[in-house]
């Protein structure tokens, strides 16, 4: 599989949809934060629920894998 194919494959060789989810997310934020900061011509401002949303998504990534490795 390539590297790109690695990244989103578990310790066990099993896809990640919550990984996914995750770099979807933060590849989403950050393009549309770029691209209203070149419209405008600032950085613009993100607002708190997208940062709040970011900060869930990224919670249950971590406490995913920690259930998974103390179950396992």
């Amino acid at each position: 599989m390539s590297k790109i194919g690695d990244f989103f494959c578990e310790d066990n060789g099993k896809f990640s949809s919550t990984r996914l989810v995750v770099m979807l997310w933060n590849v989403s934020v950050m393009a549309v934060w770029i691209y209203v900061s070149f419209r405008s011509g600032q950085m613009a401002p993100i607002d708190v629920g997208v940062l709040a949303g970011l900060g869930i998504i990224q919670a249950t990534k971590v406490s995913q894998k920690f259930l998974e490795n103390k179950a396992g």
